[in-house]
């Protein structure tokens, strides 16, 4: 006889499940799928998520039992163990296996939104230094060119960070400067007009 730890109730020996109040009389529900074992009262596996209220039904086979099976091996990050890479989780430690990589949907639309403002930056620069030198005849345009050389700096540090897909407010707050540049024949312009619709075309891959 087996009782019951939740009614007391006293079943037969094999009994899986409780007579009185249905729970499982301590025995672990091994998945269907997976093979992997599972508490009495799960319903889910921890494992591959398959649903174990359907383990009474007889499962088309395990991977492993199918012919010509050839598992992919993946690395456990937390415990270091090897698991079929069709599991959702390691085995031995339950880390989870779905992690999401960023690096997974980057495309070089980044790397070209950074290229057109670094090359808005030097051009702005080039401006600026340009303006300076005009200073003995109108002394204005050396603020202009001072201006230029500081939207030029804040261009290229943009340029680094569409590099490393970070810090997309900056990216956006550049590029709408490297827009209202003056630069040589406002060139700097249209770059900037393009970084912005490239950044925004790839906002989901800056952090």
């Amino acid at each position: 006889m087996g009782k019951c730890i939740y009614c007391g109730k006293e079943n037969e020996f094999n009994a899986e499940r409780c007579v009185k109040c249905g729970r499982h009389l301590g025995r672990d529900r091994e998945c269907p799928k997976c093979g992997i074992k599972n508490s009495q009262e799960a319903k889910i596996c921890r494992i591959c998520g398959a649903n174990l209220d359907g383990m009474n039904s007889i499962p088309e086979g395990r991977p492993t039992e199918r012919p010509g099976y050839r598992p992919r091996v993946s690395t456990c990050k937390k415990c270091g163990r090897t698991y079929d890479s069709n599991l959702i989780a390691c085995p031995v430690c339950d880390a989870s296996a779905i992690v999401y990589d960023r690096t997974a949907s980057r495309s070089s639309i980044p790397l070209a939104a950074g290229t057109l403002l670094a090359i808005a930056g030097f051009l702005n620069i080039f401006n600026g230094l340009v303006l300076g030198m005009l200073m003995e005849y109108f002394e204005a345009f050396a603020y202009c060119g001072l201006i230029e050389i500081l939207f030029g700096a804040v261009a290229l540090f943009a340029w680094v960070f569409c590099m490393r897909r970070a810090h997309r407010a900056f990216v956006v707050v550049a590029c709408i400067i490297t827009i209202i540049s003056i630069g040589p024949f406002f060139l700097s312009t249209l770059l900037g007009i393009l970084a912005l619709i490239l950044v925004l075309v790839s906002w989901k891959e800056f952090g």
